[in-house]
Formats: structure tokens, C-alpha cells, sequence
């Protein structure tokens, strides 16, 4: 049955929205450059919280203690190309709607919240009698000798996991009327992000607002307050503007419901009725209507130039259809990592819902790029609909052109406004900006040139830091029990004799038992795949934190079907390198690309790169395996890797010029590892 997705309110009711209540950058504030992750609206109070689809729910008391936020978990994602959801946040929930004083209100007292039946079903379900208490809905967590554990900086994870199992989550079906908005309410989407987990202050604030130093103030941290500047400002990353994720169903489709039904809104409408509601082009319920988002991501999956590497630089440049030449435009324009296409000049349109956009990306050192589309369409040919990308479209390989800072231009369609005036309707691009070696390079990369702006880790392989330190504990289970953590976000993995032209994406994954850590890599697509193999398929399903038995024989007997082998690959250890490290290449059905499993004992791993020393920082998002499979001499199965991470370290005394000090630490030596035919 195709999963049921809604708008969170009723559209009708919307007011128009004011400058600041949109998601995006707010003015300055006391020195701070500030950006706004919650978009806010105002209407009728009493206007319906609806459940957008089926998932888990929570609620907690606001900051203020007055009202209530509510968080849904996805059951499911998006039918189409997304980021990967992982909460819902309603804020400005009027309290009385659904409790009187700690308890539940009445039975049949709101037929048109059917959230209220739900809980009192779930009461009586449980042997209890009388009227529900707050607890139904968690909100009694944290507010005992359990307080630490769901204090503000712990993750909202904790909610939804490792709860006391006689008070799980709500269910709830999409669509499904929950309680009434007050008469200003916000909403946010939280999107994954590899190395930050959000915290509960998240969802218990009323608006969601970052805060970044516009300037350092002179210290002798003055390394690590230049990083903190750069750093806090990719926290936005971890949100999605949601008048882009309304946007995005223009293709799909969505249900709105009003206080007693819900009425389908075709793809076609959902400019015009979403976007805009009942006011109109003029009064719209969403600032950002005709703002088309380009999210572009370097190799560890931050913002396109996080370690500010000089060629690299902040410019992109942008063309609609056969423009040219390309316009640059900053990628950092609005001071944060946070890029879109507004405001400008639209030529004449040959489908007026529909536009190609060209971009060049920029030149990497001592690389040739890769782009990657993990979310976007294309166009085609001419006359032809705009349509999701297929496996191979995704990949855009070009080559540096006239001018060698830049790559020959790429290609991507984004959907417009209905009507003769042209214009972008609200939408959500990713690309990836990989590095790989240049074709005959060889396997070592030349070293970072001196430079203090320069963030990026020492490299050492071509393939370090493939798989993004996880920054958060994630939560533990019981000594008999492996946690599993598996990602939607994409690595690129160069392989084989091609070194520089063959390669994979993947779903990188993390996990842990009482003994042992496993770090894994599912690919999902394949540059130049040889004709006798198909395109892969996504092994292990939506991303998520579970528990299982076993790694090998529960986990991966699951996602796989139960079909699949594992190759031991035999490691030759160096003096360094941690005896009880294992590799294994799990071979599954013959259409299938390998998965591989690199194993280290949580002794060896955890104290050196999960727990840091206070002393100076680990770099979000440097790594913590390469990893390189190579397909000669025929016959055998080669692996080498090297557990690698980069700390930043602050001079005892400021020196000119000097602000970052790189270190580069391997915890484990490279290891190679061969198996016999």
C-alpha cells in the first residue's frame, strides 16, 4: 500500500509569513551572524497539528513550560529523492488541547483529535483505568532520578531508544489529527547528518536559532575558536527549509486535511495550494516559494569548501539553459553553508514548469572530481518531462575546462512556478563534490601546501577518511547486544586496477558488541559498471539505530536475504597495528557488490578515536578507515586500510599567520590483507 503522506496543518488557515519567521538568516545580533532552523507561521489559533505519515511519537514541555512540542518518527521516507528524515518537530502545540492538567483530556471530548482516542485506547490497553496520565506520552521522562539522561544535550535519540519498555512511543498513521496549534506555531525537519546527533534542547525550544562569531576574539585558543566559528555554522546542515520539503511533492502529490477531513492535492496544485494558500501569489503562506536549493557536499559529506582549501575556493558558477557563459555566485554568499537560487534573471523557458540548470564546480588539488547527485532530476531531451535521475545519470564526470579552476559545466533540471512569469518553485538539489586521484597518480597524494586557512586533514592515501567519525556516542546496549548504526549518506570508494576511473558509492554503517567494532560499507551505485552485473540494490534498508543478536548471523542474515559469504581476508600486522584486527569482504548474491566488514577490538579502537582527550580537538568529519580493494593479480582478493584521524591543536602562544596546527594521528598502521584463491 503506497505510504500516506500529509501537510502538517491545514492550509487554509495560514497567514501570510513575515520576514522573520521564515527558515534562513536572520540579522546580526551582538557580534553573532545568526540562521534560523524553524519556520515559523502564524494563523488561526486552534488550526489542526496533523500527522504527516505513519511514525513513532513523542511530546515534551517547551522551554517556556507553558506549551508542548510533539516529534514524529518516520516510519518511512519520502517518495521520491530526499535527505534522510529522522524527526519531525511541531512546535507551539496548545497544551490544553490534549491534557488537563497531567492528565489526558476526556475520552470523546475532541472528536476532531484523534490522537485523544488513541491514548486512551493505549491506557486501557496497558490494565489501566480511568483517564490517561501525561506519561502515555512521555512526557514523565526526565523528570525524575532519570533526568540526566534526557537532560537538554543529550540526543533526541534517547526518546525513541533505550526507553523504559512499559512506555514506548505512540503510534500514529499519517494524516491522523494530533492536537491544535496555538495562534503561532513552528515546524522544522531534521535531516541526518553523520558525526552530530540533535539534541533534546532541539525539540524543546520554541524556535530554533544558530549562532556564529563573526570575529575571533584574541587568545591563546585561538585555533580552536577559528575552527568553533567555521564549525557551529554547518549545524544548519542538519535541517531542511520545509518549504523546500513541501516543494519537493510536485511530482507526488500530498493530502491537506482541514478539522475533519482530508482532500488530496494534486502534483500540479502543490504550488498553489501549499505554497502559497488561499492569499495568494501576493500573500503567500511561504516566504521562500521560489527559492530552489543547492546543497552541495565535499568528500566527508560537509558543506562543498569546510576546510577552506585555497583552490577549491567558494565559487560555483550557474547557468539556465543554454546560457553563457556561467555567472559565478558565491557558495557562501548568505555566510552560512547553506546555497539557493532566487532572484535572478530567468530566460525564456521551453517548458515553462520545468528548467536545466548547468553548473561547474570547482577544481580540486591534485585530483580530478566526481559528482555525485543524490538528489535531483533531469530533463532528458528535448520536449521530454523532468524525471529522477537513473543510477548512472548520477554520475557527472568532467574535466577541468579553459579555465583549469573550474570543471566543464554539469547538469541538473529543477522545477518552476506555474504561469507565464517565470520563476523557481520551492526545491531541494544534492550534489556530491568527491575527490579521487587523477588517472596514473600514484597511491600516495602529494602533501597539503603550508596554508593556516586550510582545514583539511593530512592525507596519506587516496582513500582516507572514507567513513566519517560518528563525533556522538551512539546509545549503548546490554553486553549481549550489538548496536548498529547505518547511514544514508553516500562515500565514494576508488577501486581496482582503475584506480582513478573505476568506483562505487556506498552507505557507510557503524556498530558495536562488548568486543568488538565493525565499520561497513553497503554500495549502492557503480561508475562504469562491467556489463555482466546489474545495478546494485540498497541492502540494508531505511537507515537507522537498531539492536541485533549478532553482527554477521542476525543483522546481515536480514538486510541480505540470508544470502551471502564472508571471505576472511588475512591481515600482515605491523608492530602498531592491534592483534585482533579482521577484515572480512561479505560476498553476497552474484549481482551483488561486495560489503565490506573491517573489524577492531573496542580496546584498541575506542579510547584513541572515540574518546579524544580534552587537549586538543578531533576535526568533524575526518575519518576513520580507508579502504581499497584491488582485482589483481586475478585470482586474489586484496585489501589494504589504515584507521586514520586528523586532531587540531592550539600554539601555547598565537604566532602570525598561524592558526590552525594540523596533527595526524594512526592510531593503527596500515594493514594488508590477501586471500588465496
Amino acid at each position: 500500500m503506497k505510504p500516506k503522506f500529509c501537510f502538517f496543518t491545514d492550509p487554509v488557515l495560514l497567514e501570510e509569513q513575515q520576514p522573520d519567521e521564515a527558515f534562513g538568516p536572520l540579522p546580526a545580533l551582538d557580534s553573532h551572524d545568526r540562521f534560523q532552523c524553524t519556520d515559523l507561521h502564524s494563523a488561526v489559533a486552534g488550526a489542526p497539528v496533523v500527522a504527516i505519515c505513519d511514525g513513532q511519537l513523542r511530546a515534551v514541555v517547551d522551554e517556556a513550560g507553558t506549551g508542548l512540542n510533539l516529534i514524529l518518527k518516520p516510519d518511512g521516507q519520502m517518495p521520491f529523492d530526499f535527505p534522510f528524515v529522522t524527526y519531525f518537530l511541531y512546535k507551539g502545540v496548545d497544551r490544553a488541547s490534549l491534557l488537563a492538567a497531567d492528565m489526558i483530556v476526556a475520552e470523546n471530548s475532541a472528536p476532531d483529535i484523534e490522537l485523544i482516542n488513541i491514548l486512551h485506547e493505549i491506557w486501557r490497553a496497558n490494565g489501566n483505568s480511568g483517564s490517561p496520565d501525561k506519561s502515555v506520552l512521555g512526557l514523565d521522562l526526565g523528570t525524575g532520578s532519570d533526568a540526566a539522561d534526557y537532560a537538554d544535550d543529550e540526543p533526541i535519540d534517547r526518546l525513541f531508544y533505550g526507553y523504559p519498555k512499559e512506555r514506548p512511543p505512540v503510534h500514529v498513521t499519517g494524516g491522523q489529527r494530533l492536537a491544535r496549534f496555538g495562534a503561532q506555531f513552528g515546524f522544522e525537519i531534521l535531516v541526518e547528518q553523520i558525526g552530530r546527533q540533535p539534541p533534546l534542547k532541539y525539540a524543546r525550544s520554541t524556535r530554533t536559532i544558530m549562532s556564529a562569531s563573526q570575529a575571533i576574539a584574541p587568545s591563546l585558543n585561538a585555533a580552536i575558536a577559528f575552527l568553533d566559528r567555521h564549525d557551529n555554522r554547518e549545524a544548519v546542515l542538519g535541517f531542511v527549509d520545509p518549504c523546500a520539503f513541501w516543494g519537493s511533492f510536485f511530482r507526488a502529490g500530498l493530502d491537506a486535511s482541514d478539522a475533519s477531513s482530508a482532500v488530496a492535492v494534486p502534483p500540479g496544485q502543490i504550488y498553489a495550494t501549499i505554497l502559497c494558500g488561499t492569499g495568494g501569489e501576493q500573500h503567500a503562506a511561504f516566504r521562500n516559494r521560489n527559492r530552489a536549493y543547492l546543497d552541495i557536499r565535499n568528500e566527508h559529506g560537509q558543506s562543498m569548501n569546510y576546510y577552506r582549501t585555497a583552490t577549491v575556493g567558494n565559487d560555483i558558477r550557474l547557468g539556465f539553459e543554454d546560457q553563457d557563459p556561467l555567472t559565478p555566485l558565491d557558495y557562501y554568499q548568505t555566510g552560512w553553508p547553506c546555497c539557493w537560487m532566487q532572484g535572478v534573471t530567468i530566460p525564456t523557458l521551453p517548458d515553462p514548469g520545468q528548467m536545466r540548470v548547468r553548473f561547474a564546480l570547482p577544481a580540486t588539488d591534485y585530483s580530478r572530481p566526481l559528482s555525485y547527485v543524490s538528489v535531483g532530476h533531469v530533463i532528458p531531451s528535448s520536449g521530454a518531462a523532468l524525471r529522477p535521475m537513473t543510477a548512472q545519470e548520477r554520475f557527472i564526470d568532467r574535466e577541468p575546462g579553459s579555465d583549469p579552476v573550474y570543471l566543464l559545466p554539469g547538469e541538473i533540471a529543477v522545477p518552476m512556478r506555474p504561469g507565464t512569469s517565470p520563476d523557481f518553485a520551492a526545491s531541494y538539489q544534492r550534489i556530491h563534490h568527491f575527490k579521487r586521484p587523477r588517472p596514473g597518480a600514484d597511491t600516495t597524494p602529494p602533501a597539503l601546501a603550508a596554508d593556516p586557512d586550510n582545514l583539511a586533514p593530512v592525507p596519506t592515501s587516496w582513500l582516507d577518511n572514507i567513513l566519517p567519525l560518528p563525533g556522538a556516542p551512539i546509545l549503548a546496549g546490554s553486553g549481549s547486544e550489538t548496536v548498529i548504526k547505518t547511514y544514508a549518506d553516500v562515500v565514494l570508494v576508488p577501486e581496482g586496477a582503475a584506480f582513478a576511473t573505476a568506483a562505487f558509492v556506498a552507505r557507510p554503517g557503524f556498530a558495536q558488541d562488548a568486543s568488538y567494532v565493525y565499520l561497513f560499507l553497503f554500495p549502492t551505485a557503480r561508475l562504469l559498471r562491467k556489463t555482466s552485473k546489474k545495478d546494485p540494490v540498497l541492502i540494508p534498508g531505511p537507515p537507522s539505530l537498531q539492536l541485533a543478536k549478532d553482527f554477521f548471523t542476525d543483522f546481515l542474515a536480514n538486510s541480505m536475504g540470508g544470502s551471502f559469504s564472508v571471505e576472511i581476508i588475512n591481515p600482515g600486522y605491523s608492530s602498531l597495528t592491534p592483534a585482533g584486527t579482521m577484515v572480512r569482504i561479505v560476498r553476497g548474491k552474484p549481482d551483488e557488490d561486495d560489503l565490506i566488514v573491517v573489524i577492531l577490538k573496542r580496546i584498541d579502537y575506542e579510547p584513541a578515536v572515540l574518546a579524544p582527550d580534552n587537549s586538543s580537538r578531533v576535526l568533524e568529519g575526518t575519518g576513520w578507515l580507508s579502504v581499497r580493494l584491488s582485482d589483481t593479480p586475478k585470482g586474489r582478493s586484496y585489501c589494504e586500510g589504515v584507521a586514520a584521524y586528523t586532531r587540531l591543536t592550539s600554539p601555547t602562544a598565537p604566532a602570525a599567520g598561524d592558526k590552525i596546527v594540523r596533527t595526524s594521528l594512526t592510531p593503527f598502521s596500515t594493514l594488508y590483507g590477501h586471500a588465496d584463491p
